[in-house]
């Protein structure tokens, strides 16, 4: 069947439908945290309305949180927001979907490109966003836009190009996994160097043990 065949009725109808399947897929997304994860939704569900959340997580803080941010691990391990699928199951996809609407249309406003993206390219590539990126949370995704703007994942040349949005996050994603082992590598050499410090506190030197050692003896042969 090609899309001349569909009459507005059955495409309406099949666009809900494939909204819907994607809504099942995130909400089976799979989670290392269980239950925990779980209640990350719950709360968060509980806590902010969508406007709220939306309405913190603005378009505007794309100006100002890569500089806040210059190792993307500050934004990974930021335990309190939300990813876009958590995002996705408190509210439903589309909820999500018009987060990221927001965030991009504010890069196309930005980028002062004669041809803007479409409404269509918009909504395809929001969608495809939450489904490969669910696990990004919503500053992750504030960073990349504001790094995006600044010419660090290419450029724009004539129009807003969704593919190079795709390209460029694809590279964010990498920017962050090497952001995250030097901070975890850093962490884990703080600790072996705490634990040393703390070994050596509590340690005596060779001489205390032998006197420790003579005196123990000496009790020993009074008894």
């Amino acid at each position: 069947m090609s899309n001349k065949d569909l009459t507005p009725t059955t495409q309406t109808s099949f666009a809900a439908l494939v909204k819907k399947s994607l809504s099942c897929l995130i909400s089976q997304e799979p989670s290392n945290n269980g239950s925990s994860n779980e209640k990350r939704v719950a709360r968060l569900r509980d806590s902010f309305s969508p406007l709220q959340l939306c309405s913190l997580f603005n378009p505007g803080l794309q100006a100002v949180l890569p500089s806040k941010c210059k190792s993307i691990h500050v934004a990974t391990y930021s335990d309190e927001v939300p990813t876009l699928g958590e995002m996705a199951r408190a509210y439903g996809d589309m909820v999500a979907v018009s987060f990221l609407k927001a965030q991009i249309i504010k890069i196309n406003d930005f980028a002062g490109s004669k041809q803007k993206i479409s409404d269509s390219q918009l909504e395809d590539l929001s969608l495809q966003i939450v489904a490969e990126y669910p696990y990004l949370n919503l500053l992750e995704i504030i960073v990349f836009c504001g790094r995006l703007r600044s010419g660090m994942y290419g450029e724009f040349y004539g129009s807003v190009d969704p593919m190079k949005i795709l390209y460029g996050l694809g590279r964010f994603c990498k920017d962050r996994e090497k952001d995250i082992s030097r901070y975890e590598t850093a962490r884990e050499k703080d600790e072996q160097a705490r634990r040393r410090d703390e070994c050596a506190k509590n340690s005596i030197s060779w001489e205390e043990w032998q006197v420790i050692k003579a005196e123990t003896a000496k009790k020993s042969l009074h008894k």
